[in-house]
């Protein structure tokens, strides 16, 4: 019986998961298709695709399992040097990224687009489900 309970729980966060995925997916984009507010690419990546992925695959399951940042790995490292190379880092890649590539060019969005999918594949599938 317990078996059972477990796969009904995986199935039921996996289903719930991908549903706000999908469902957040269409509302923003059918958003900043309408609106046409927006246009910078960087922008509509990170609100069409990041803020949906981040929300669907991170912290809906999250909140169903009851987990913590700590148990999904995401938390400060014991020595502060390391959490600020690790900030230094980011920002020079990111403004070196967004330095050398203008609105116009649509590799760089891409680049960006993947780095979203890989940060929620990473959480849901390594962190919560297994």
């Amino acid at each position: 019986m317990k078996k059972w309970t477990e796969i009904l729980n995986l199935i039921t966060i996996v289903s719930l998961s991908s549903m706000t995925l999908f469902i957040l997916l269409i509302i923003n984009y059918e958003w900043i298709r309408s609106s046409r507010m927006i246009e910078n690419i960087y922008i509509q990546i990170v609100l069409i695709y990041g803020l949906p992925i981040i929300v669907g695959l991170c912290l809906v399951p999250m909140k169903m399992t009851a987990s913590t940042l700590q148990e999904v790995g995401i938390c400060r490292n014991h020595k502060t040097y390391q959490d600020v190379l690790s900030f230094l880092g980011a920002t020079v890649f990111l403004v070196i990224f967004l330095y050398q590539n203008s609105k116009g060019q649509m590799e760089g969005s891409y680049v960006l687009q993947f780095l979203f999918v890989g940060i929620g594949e990473e959480i849901f599938f390594r962190a919560i489900l297994l």
